[in-house]
């Protein structure tokens, strides 16, 4: 039974908008990714709901464009490409997860312990692997991500879509969901209306969006819960406001972030400063410096109000005292499991969607195995170096970006159906194919949202 949900009407003007072409798929696409809790369609099958993410909907949009594209330009000269590496490890890793999903869970089936996705963390719950309608959509969200990955990394390196342009829609997209994050605490307090039905409109899986911390609501904006908001948020302010100094939109993400009571926003935060450090640090540009120095005393002065207001309540719950927390043990029971699951699979892992615990690495060794989890670090890491070598400011952007996801991933993050993520890795590799004279465009132009940027980091 398919049910149509308040959200369609949105998802059915960005879905008229991607129809435009290319770039206006881009755009759509950059929108779409931060509505993570929303869906347009929700699909009951198996007495399960399953609700479809509304930029996995716009992706087979692209792949209509990308074949038009292709018929119309058949025997044309292409772009040297400069980004093989990443694609080899991504394809790998989707071949190694899509394999054992179908092969994994009947092999080990009885017999390896695991943390089923469909119990929270804290139930701390284990039972034997045995096959399920879980694997088969999880693996479907691998090649989701893959023709994502290669739909955006396609768009840079032919030329259809610009830098520019596809950076449009991510600063529009964040900046949208922002606002609505902030509206969202206004609302809790002043007794606002929220509009769960279309905003949360994706009952198929948990929405925390009515968590509390210290007698006021947390803000999850157009996620989940906080921890995504704060994956998706300290990626963004590390490619627009550190990386390509947007500051109305960077200044907007940092104040959602010191606000958002996500424990994975700030430990994320101060772990990024330090690597902010070292890809910037040795630059002699002085807008360099300003901007860490200012990053330093925002995180700085948030302490301080901790410490006057809160007696540092806050930053001992969600940082120095989390691992003694009953959130910080449950996770590490869940690493513990998960150490079972790997020891009982031989290394192999159990097939993605059998098993679900705190942090992607030991998520990906329990399903994927160590195969798959060597073959996405080798993803990451192949096209982080890639894009600091091209020592260019949209290179940097978009490598600490993606060191940003990194950082969250391993902190608290589980899920790879985060099509943010895979946007974002896709426009870093088609970048790579870029030669840096074409990523620059002349003097005085302004960002995405009106903020002057320097003429070399927009394309």
């Amino acid at each position: 039974m398919i049910q149509v949900t308040p959200f369609a009407l949105v998802f059915l003007v960005l879905m008229l908008v991607a129809c435009c072409g290319v770039r206006h798929w881009m755009f759509a696409t950059g929108i779409a990714v931060f509505f993570q809790s929303a869906a347009p369609l929700l699909i009951t099958a198996g007495g399960r709901v399953s609700g479809l993410m509304p930029a996995y909907g716009l992706m087979f949009i692209g792949l209509v464009h990308v074949v038009l594209s292709k018929l119309r330009q058949r025997g044309l000269d292409h772009p040297k490409d400069a980004s093989t590496a990443p694609v080899v490890w991504l394809t790998v890793f989707t071949i190694i997860g899509v394999i054992g999903a179908a092969l994994l869970p009947r092999l080990f089936e009885g017999h390896a312990r695991v943390m089923p996705p469909a119990y929270g963390l804290d139930t701390v719950f284990v039972e034997r692997v045995h096959p399920s309608g879980r694997n088969s959509i999880q693996s479907l969200y691998l090649l989701c991500n893959l023709s994502l990955f290669l739909i955006c990394r396609w768009s840079i390196r032919s030329g259809a879509v610009t830098i520019r342009e596809a950076l449009r829609g991510l600063a529009v997209g964040v900046s949208i969901s922002a606002v609505l994050g902030l509206y969202q605490v206004a609302a809790y307090q002043f007794s606002w209306p929220w509009p769960s039905a279309v905003i949360n409109s994706n009952i198929g899986v948990g929405q925390l969006y009515q968590q509390t911390a210290f007698g006021i609501h947390r803000m999850s904006a157009t996620f989940l819960e906080p921890s995504l908001l704060g994956f998706h948020f300290l990626s963004a302010f590390a490619l627009f406001g550190i990386g390509l100094r947007y500051r109305a939109v960077g200044s907007l993400l940092l104040f959602c972030l010191l606000i958002s009571t996500s424990s994975s926003a700030y430990a994320g935060l101060l772990l990024l400063f330090p690597v902010a450090v070292l890809i910037y640090g040795s630059q002699a540009d002085g807008k360099s410096t300003l901007v860490l120095t200012l990053f330093a005393l925002a995180a700085g002065s948030a302490y301080l109000v901790d410490l006057v207001s809160m007696q540092g309540a806050i930053t001992s719950s969600f940082l120095t005292d989390k691992l003694s927390t009953t959130s910080g043990i449950d996770r590490a029971r869940t690493n513990w499991v998960a150490l079972d699951t790997v020891r009982d699979s031989w290394g192999l892992g159990v097939g993605v969607g059998s098993s679900r615990v705190s942090g992607l690495p030991m998520t990906l060794a329990a399903t994927v195995g160590i195969p798959g989890l060597v073959c996405l670090i080798g993803f990451l890491t192949t096209l982080v170096r890639a894009c600091l070598k091209r020592r260019d400011p949209l290179g940097r952007a978009f490598g600490l970006a993606i060191l940003a996801l990194g950082i969250v991933w391993v902190l608290s993050i589980p899920d790879l159906a985060l099509p943010y993520a895979w946007v974002l890795c896709g426009l870093a590799c088609g970048l790579l194919s870029v030669p840096k004279a074409l990523s620059a465009p002349a003097a005085g132009r302004t960002s995405a949202l009106g903020s002057p940027v320097r003429s070399e980091v927009l394309a």
